[in-house]
């Protein structure tokens, strides 16, 4: 995909979006790996088709087994969402099981982390059994508390 081009001189240069993506995701995974900080390549999964998602999952892990170690990789995640991308339902749905089963097959040994509507304890274990290494959720208050409350019922 064709995204600039230069006239200069005559001289024609065109830029396309693969090379500056593939660029960005060494520039990034180097810099971070160099402070020995972990990162998270986030994909919108929730605005992407399957395919899409397999793609792109497959050239972060690619690009990142190809310029790093498989040890140094080993603090690089593909992440689900950012929880702020909204369906047209206006769910933020990125970590759904058939959107993780396809970043895990695609992405690992990569690292990854399900992000983006994991609202119950239950979807939690679930993405802990498909392979998730990490979850993210801004419910977890509310997945302890409710855990809590059924333990007191069961108890009861």
């Amino acid at each position: 995909m064709k995204i600039i081009q230069r006239h200069s001189g005559g001289h024609k240069t065109e830029i396309h979006l693969s090379q500056l993506i593939d660029q960005e995701i060494i520039a990034c995974t180097k810099y971070c790996l160099e402070k020995q900080k972990v990162i998270k390549w986030i994909i919108e999964t929730a605005a992407l088709t399957n395919e899409e998602i397999v793609v792109i999952s497959q050239r972060i892990r690619d690009i990142v087994l190809k310029h790093f170690t498989i040890a140094s990789a080993k603090t690089v995640f593909v992440k689900s969402s950012t929880g702020f991308y909204k369906t047209a339902n206006q769910i933020s749905n990125g970590a759904t099981l058939e959107n993780m089963q396809l970043i895990i097959a695609h992405a690992k040994p990569l690292k990854v982390k399900a992000s983006g509507g994991i609202k119950t304890l239950e979807m939690a274990k679930q993405m802990i059994a498909l392979g998730v290494d990490r979850i993210g959720t801004s419910s977890a208050r509310e997945i302890v508390k409710n855990e809590i409350n059924s333990n007191k019922i069961d108890q009861s």
